[in-house]
């Protein structure tokens, strides 16, 4: 179903226009018209809502005018009436409008569950030869939450057949479930991954400064993909052949575009796999990267103050860790020849000044240590120094080693064993690059492969004693500093199997993949990066694939010059069934060349269920959400709380009251308050906020109201912020969730409750 989705772009574009022009020729018939029609929507609607559609009518002649208003109700994604659906039971209805006076008319309807997508409606009122209509879209949100699994799938070099079993797909006994659609994804060629995974960087939607650097970051590998896999490059010039009506709709209807993708994130995977082909080829168009990289650099250069360093999100403090990530970026793509002359040119001023910044911030910690009186031979290091000594290892030719470096620098030489895996093996990186490499090869690089786990069964390397209560050094984020150690310290070292452990880590990043990313932009950045400047070059492998889902049978098709080593093909959920939980994939060489790589993908479930029915574990943030209404009394400004059921009037003032608990210090979160429709904000401005000494961003969007917190201690934190209530019916408040953006595990929502609207 919600595969169409994607049709309302060109439904807007090819009949927009012409549902203008009968309205247009409506009103030439008599010149001297009288009739006018004037509605007023929500900028959304929400599954469940109980709505009523209200015409006003005005009369603009001298003499009473009475006529009939109708109401069509039209599903934008293919023009089929939904009259019956949304119960529009009285679609047409008479009415009485005054000289130089107006009317209403009004229209209950119920917004159907399982509607989420576009709404057209029309209204076309008449009284003899006047007449006049209006038409427009509004987007249809859900209520239920999407819910995705995945099933890794994983046949070794050479391995002909393997079976699968997808346990939760095939047990699934929930009356309630809703299956969205099952993906297969599958590549004998695991660049593949990397593509895929970039786009997710380049239009992630928030304007935050890591964010903002990662479209470079992204804009930089596609084009250094590009330039080093002709194979890939010939298969996205293929794609890219057809894509100009594409183009065309992607840049149209921006506004509806957007609160459909902020809201209904799956919408972009419920596309058909041509046109996901040609989006992929849009964003690795080598004519735009470029510039699209002198323009997010100058983005980014606006969120850097005057100190030198970083704020998160415009208006906030310098940020010492977006800062320090930042200028590692910048030292990768500069390592790996991923920037141009120019390109370099233009960052060297927001890297000197992000230099001078960090510098101040470690001589300020050296100076701490001096002032508090603490011992300087014990051991002082942390996470905060060690970060920065990698960081400056990417600037060899920063020649300004202060006090507070060099006391630090042999800090970590001192107690190197004292710190994490993930903390040692940067230590290593900042040695071997300062030509300590005797130092590395005795101590840290031993430790390090001593750490790691073999899993025979999968191929894979990985490390289980990792740190995880920094976001910063989860899982993939580990995984993929532990690929960089290994790769640019032990390569060039005599042992016979490091490239083989090296791809065997990898194939571990691989199989932890999510749908289209890492979880987070950070992690995603930080694997792709290790995928494609580490290990053995897997070649490309011209294998015939077939995979089957229960009866459904997908067979790899050659794309280009008998190139088709990556699949990629979505099954609408009408389509699926818990048969499919049985998966076996046979493949066979149709050349004599070794088939050098291993054959990777997953299988992805993605499901409707009730909020109540998804399964959550213990975690260290709770939330709670209540609404008020504002009301005057001869004591004052009250505020009386809004319970379900409570009947509220268009135009009252209602105050939204979030409360926030944490138990810990949580870096980076996003908390999201999803709006009624049928209510407006007032403070429509996005902005930096502060109370009492907290600082966060609100950013308000079509359909919820966001707030972005670069750090958060331990307590309780109150945000409140006003609507006006604007229309009547039976709304949906929503919900609000709160997730840390770099450690999705830390989550939370509150329940949502109904309002009922009724006129003054």
């Amino acid at each position: 179903m919600l595969r169409k989705v994607i049709i309302c772009y060109l439904f807007l574009l090819l009949f927009g226009d012409v549902f203008a022009q009968k309205n247009d020729t409506l009103l030439k018939k008599n010149s001297n018209n009288v009739l006018s029609v004037k509605t007023s929507l929500p900028g959304f609607l929400r599954e469940g809502d109980n709505f009523e559609f209200i015409a006003k009518i005005v009369n603009f002649g001298d003499k009473e005018l009475t006529g009939q208003c109708s109401l069509e109700l039209l599903d934008a994604t293919t023009g089929v009436s939904v009259d019956g659906w949304f119960q529009n039971s009285f679609p047409t209805q008479y009415f009485t409008a005054n000289a130089q006076q107006s009317t209403t008319v009004k229209f209950p309807i119920q917004i159907p569950f399982n509607f989420n997508k576009p709404l057209t409606w029309r209204v076309i009122a008449k009284s003899g030869n006047d007449g006049d209509g209006e038409e427009n879209i509004v987007p249809v949100l859900t209520n239920r939450m999407l819910v995705k699994e995945s099933l890794p799938l994983y046949l070794k070099p050479g391995e002909k057949e393997k079976t699968f079993v997808f346990e939760k797909l095939l047990n699934n006994k929930s009356e309630s479930l809703m299956h969205e659609s099952i993906t297969v994804d599958f590549t004998s060629n695991p660049i593949w991954y990397v593509v895929q995974a970039l786009p997710y960087l380049m239009e992630y939607p928030y304007e935050c400064s890591e964010q903002i650097f990662n479209r470079i970051y992204a804009n930089a590998l596609a084009a250094s993909i590009i330039n080093k896999n002709p194979t890939i490059k010939k298969v996205i010039d293929h794609w890219e052949n057809d894509t100009s009506m594409l183009k065309l709709n992607l840049q149209k209807n921006e506004e509806l575009k957007q609160v459909l993708l902020q809201e209904t994130p799956w919408v972009l995977n419920a596309k058909t796999e041509y046109e996901n082909q040609k989006n992929i080829a849009l964003l690795f168009d080598l004519r735009k990267m470029s510039s699209n990289i002198d323009t997010v650099i100058e983005k980014l250069k606006q969120l850097q103050t005057t100190k030198g360093g970083f704020a998160w999100f415009k208006g906030g403090n310098e940020n010492r860790y977006i800062t320090n990530y930042i200028l590692i970026g910048i030292g990768k793509l500069k390592k790996i020849n991923a920037l141009s002359d120019n390109q370099i040119k233009t960052l060297e001023t927001l890297v000197d000044k992000g230099l001078k910044y960090l510098d101040t911030q470690i001589t300020s910690d050296f100076n701490w240590l001096k002032k508090n009186k603490i011992d300087l031979n014990n051991s002082n290091l942390f996470t905060n120094q060690i970060q920065y000594l990698y960081m400056k290892s990417f600037f060899a030719d920063d020649s300004k080693k202060t006090e507070a470096y060099q006391y630090y620098y042999n800090q970590a030489k001192q107690y190197w064993n004292k710190q994490n895996t993930y903390n040692a093996a940067l230590i290593g990186l900042t040695f071997y690059r300062n030509n300590e490499t005797r130092f590395v090869d005795v101590n840290i690089l031993p430790s390090v492969l001593k750490n790691a786990i073999e899993d025979t069964t999968k191929g894979t390397l990985y490390w289980k004693e990792r740190t995880t209560f920094f976001w910063y050094a989860s899982p993939i984020e580990h995984q993929s500093l532990m690929i960089e150690f290994l790769n640019e310290v032990a390569l060039n070292k005599v042992l016979s199997d490091i490239n083989n452990k090296i791809d065997a880590a990898k194939r571990w990043l691989i199989l932890n993949k999510q749908i289209n990313n890492w979880q987070t932009t950070i992690a995603t950045a930080d694997a792709c990066y290790a995928l494609l400047n580490s290990g053995n070059n897997w070649v490309n492998n011209n294998l015939q694939i077939q995979i089957k889902l229960g009866n459904q049978v997908i067979i790899n098709q050659d794309l280009v010059a008998d190139n088709a080593d990556y699949i990629k093909q979505r099954i609408a959920g009408d389509k699926v069934n818990s048969n499919m939980g049985n998966i076996t994939i046979s493949q066979i060489n149709k050349t004599s060349v070794q088939q050098s790589s291993p054959s990777f993908g997953s299988v992805y479930w993605q499901y409707f269920e009730d909020m109540d029915k998804i399964t959550e574990g213990l975690i260290p943030l709770s939330l709670k959400k209540k609404y008020f209404v504002e009301k005057k009394t001869n004591q004052g400004t009250i505020l009386e709380i809004i319970n379900t059921n409570d009947v509220l009037k268009v135009g009252d003032k209602i105050i939204v009251r979030i409360e926030l608990k944490s138990d810990r210090i949580i870096e980076y979160l996003h908390l999201k308050d999803m709006r009624a429709s049928g209510t407006e904000p007032i403070n429509v401005l996005s902005n930096y906020k502060w109370q009492d000494g907290f600082g966060y961003y609100q950013a308000t969007k079509d359909a919820s109201t966001n707030f972005f917190i670069d750090y958060l201690a331990k307590g309780t934190y109150v945000f409140e912020y006003p609507l006006y209530v604007t229309h009547t019916g039976k709304f949906s408040v929503g919900i609000a969730s709160i997730q840390c953006m770099y450690a999705p595990k830390f989550t939370s929502h509150t329940e949502g409750i109904k309002m009922i609207v009724q006129e003054k």
